[in-house]
């Protein structure tokens, strides 16, 4: 793996090993299998090739189960009208108590993670995160009632997590405290004790 400033946010201003965004380089054709399951599920759901689903983070645990990150730092999460064509393609009762009441919502890009994660997961158990700066108002009401929405158990989650909590107390370098700065990351320089 390599580091890589494709971001651009700060036209390659930063020493090398500063960059921040990692870039992995695959021959073609040689998927991971988790890039295999997450594009079967793709054509599984009739997504154009050009348009698929990304979740921003899938951490597949073979036997312990599938978490999916949506993370959200500068823009809210995406929200559609309920008359957006696109929404058929992921409610269905196999994921969701109540695919109305999750397309009231319009959280259209948590619900398609939702779908896919359930699908990626199969019988293995199943986490959705929401990962944002906070959550609040009407964005805090809209999640509570998508949660009821899914077909949630002890084995399929959505949970909401804030920057703050996943980054506290976190040990790193100062020129990742720097870049957290400057982005309006939470991050707080934490030392390992001795």
């Amino acid at each position: 793996m390599r580091w890589d400033n494709r971001a651009g946010d700060d036209h390659g201003q930063r020493p090398h090993h500063q960059q921040v965004r990692p870039h992995v380089r695959r021959p073609a054709g040689r998927e991971q299998p988790a890039d295999q399951g997450h594009h079967s599920v793709s054509k599984s759901l009739f997504e154009k090739p050009t348009r698929r689903s990304e979740p921003d983070v899938v951490l597949d645990f073979s036997d312990g189960g599938v978490v999916v990150i949506e993370a959200k730092l500068f823009s809210p999460n995406e929200r559609k009208p309920e008359s957006y064509a696109g929404w058929s393609k992921y409610l269905d009762h196999s994921a969701f108590r109540d695919p109305e009441s999750a397309r009231a919502t319009g959280f259209y890009q948590l619900v398609r993670n939702w779908r896919i994660g359930t699908e990626l997961a199969g019988k293995r158990p199943f986490t959705l995160v929401n990962l944002a700066p906070e959550f609040v108002g009407d964005e805090r009401a809209g999640l509570a009632r998508l949660r009821l929405a899914l077909r949630t158990s002890r084995e399929r989650r959505f949970v909401l997590r804030r920057w703050n909590a996943l980054l506290s107390g976190l040990v790193v370098p100062d020129w990742f405290s720097d870049y957290a700065r400057r982005r309006g990351l939470p991050v707080t320089p934490s030392y390992p004790a001795f």
